[in-house]
């Protein structure tokens, strides 16, 4: 990438969070215009989106199923007849960002809880099984660490005291039949994320949440609750063209070198001592996270934590393919090995020698390349 383009991409993306921050204009807008300027600049090309939407498309098809089926839920009426807020006569408000901050904790629990948890799993080839025996726990933990804390987290809520009148009537469930085929899809979409991978086929996690929205549409149309083109109308397509934009910006950014000249700086900052690179990568992460969505910000990440592995030699340059977990066959290993190592090049002459990336030739030999990330 030429110097011009360099100093344009940064420009461009810094603009773009900067408008973000202090909500100069709508995020979807700002996002939008930053791509159309990467791609007005020739920095994006179209391959180059299709990328980024191989990239995010895991993500991107988790949060869509998830929306379908959970829209397809509330229709049901189940959620009005477990208000707990309403029941209490309490304002709604201060639970609900409470559960919101939960629900991030809830998010480590499985591999899908959390796009961005999703990101890192599948990046490394990790299954909803083993995600479940070896990283599940650390979500365990961070729940249970909330508990002993919401006396003060809510303290208007947690001192209320309420008898609940037994006469009051729960909302009546109109359509048992469509509650039950409903609550069917959630069941069965549960199984196959636990179960997909295994089966003969594989089924991963972003097709399972294809297949769940799927059904559930096809209850609604079946049964005809309301009209498809409703459901379809109360999907949050903002949120997800703000994230299929962010991983666009993402994609030019990586163009630049910086993310994997990072990795290198980590490597001759930190050697060896990965707790220091943990906590280094956990604040920047976070800070960033305040100002952008976390998911393409787990995106660049993972391109630094790779990157910064291979530089020290604790994995392979195979960890740089999508996917990577273990050690493949022989063939397998040579074409991912030699796929790699052409990227390596390439980047290697076409950007190591170019600013703000000033690496001494004993550094290059551990320079790093970008692989998309699969939904598989």
């Amino acid at each position: 990438m030429p110097d011009l383009q360099i100093y344009l991409t940064i420009g461009i993306f810094a603009v773009v969070i900067l408008a973000i921050a202090f909500d100069i204009v709508d995020m979807v807008i700002a996002t939008l215009l930053g791509v159309s300027l990467m791609m007005l600049f020739r920095i994006l090309s179209g391959r180059e989106i299709l990328d980024a939407m191989r990239t995010g498309g895991g993500a991107l098809s988790l949060l869509f199923g998830g929306m379908v089926v959970a829209r397809v839920l509330a229709k049901t009426g189940i959620f009005e007849r477990i208000g707990v807020a309403r029941a209490l006569e309490v304002d709604f408000v201060g639970p609900m960002v409470r559960a919101a901050v939960i629900s991030n904790s809830a998010g480590l629990l499985t591999l899908v809880g959390d796009p961005a948890t999703f990101l890192v799993g599948s990046s490394i080839g990790m299954t909803f099984g083993k995600y479940l025996q070896q990283v599940s726990i650390g979500g365990l933990f961070a729940m249970l660490v909330i508990v002993p804390l919401l006396p003060r987290l809510m303290p208007e809520i947690w001192s209320v005291r309420r008898a609940l009148s037994g006469g009051k009537p729960r909302p009546a469930i109109e359509r048992p039949g469509f509650v039950a085929l409903s609550l069917g899809v959630l069941l069965l979409m549960i199984v196959l994320f636990v179960l997909g991978e295994d089966l003969p086929g594989r089924i991963v996690p972003p097709e399972v949440a294809i297949i769940a929205a799927t059904l559930a549409l096809l209850v609604v149309y079946g049964m005809r609750v309301e009209p498809l083109d409703n459901v379809i109308r109360d999907i949050d397509w903002k949120s997800l063209l703000f994230l299929a934009s962010i991983f666009c910006l993402v994609e030019g950014f990586i163009k630049t070198g910086l993310l994997q000249g990072l990795a290198l700086k980590f490597s001759g900052w930190f050697g060896t001592e990965f707790t220091l690179v943990a906590l280094a990568l956990l604040a920047g992460i976070g800070m960033l996270s305040s100002l952008l969505a976390n998911i393409p910000v787990v995106a660049a990440s993972l391109v630094i934590t790779k990157g910064y592995l291979v530089a020290v030699e604790a994995v392979p340059e195979t960890a740089l393919a999508a996917g990577f977990s273990e050690p493949t066959s022989s063939k397998r290993t040579s074409h991912v090995q030699e796929i790699n190592n052409n990227a390596f090049k390439n980047w290697r002459s076409e950007e190591v020698h170019k600013w703000p990336v000033r690496l001494s030739k004993s550094q290059i030999r551990s320079s790093t390349s970008v692989s998309g990330m699969s939904c598989r």
